[in-house]
């Protein structure tokens, strides 16, 4: 199995290939909190494992490399060796008490982030970050021509019934942003607020 995982992934970077299905998203709608809105909904995406695995070995390879030439990256989620305890707010304070300079914060809860942004700003991103065009370009064509279908019921019916030509007419595939669920999803969003961050950093 492991041979043949690996056969995959090899054929589909050779050859800058992405199957059909791995194009196929199950979205499925879980709530936040207790609340039944629509609104209130976070999508999150189920797709193919190879897929998944591909792109973890890509973006593991991105994330270390920026690590190891010490590119400057204003995040500490979604990132090896960072959290909330390497942003500690308290560590933050000692070292303004200690040199006395002034402290500013803000907390910002950015409403459809991972939705919002484009796919040609998502490219430009990738190559800020210096990820060669053709790997940033490979990345952002995943999403591109996909179909992605909300996991009702109905749909399940459908689907247990007919397979993927069963749900067909319901998929539809998103203009913008990047599907929560997907491994690359996270540092995507990462690398674009970045722009944002470095700017007000240097501010």
């Amino acid at each position: 199995m492991i041979e043949e995982a690996y056969s995959f992934l090899a054929t589909m970077w050779t050859h800058q290939h992405t199957p059909d299905a791995c194009k196929w998203k199950w979205l499925i709608p879980i709530p936040k909190g207790t609340s039944e809105k629509i609104s209130d909904m976070r999508p999150i995406m189920l797709m193919e494992v190879l897929r998944k695995l591909c792109t973890g070995l890509i973006v593991q390879r991105i994330t270390s490399s920026l690590q190891k030439h010490g590119a400057s990256l204003n995040q500490h989620g979604y990132l090896p060796k960072r959290g909330t305890n390497t942003a500690n707010l308290q560590l933050t304070l000692e070292t303004a008490w200690d040199e006395q300079r002034p402290l500013y914060g803000c907390s910002w809860d950015m409403k459809k982030a991972f939705d919002s942004v484009s796919k040609p700003l998502i490219l430009l991103c990738w190559q800020r970050l210096g990820v060669p065009i053709a790997t940033a370009q490979w990345l952002v064509d995943l999403d591109e021509a996909g179909y992605t279908i909300v996991r009702t019921p109905f749909a399940l019916e459908r689907w247990d019934l007919h397979g993927l030509l069963g749900v067909q007419p319901f998929a539809f595939n998103p203009e913008r942003g990047t599907g929560q669920g997907d491994i690359h999803s996270p540092f995507t969003w990462l690398e674009v607020l970045d722009v944002l961050l470095t700017m007000l950093e240097h501010t």
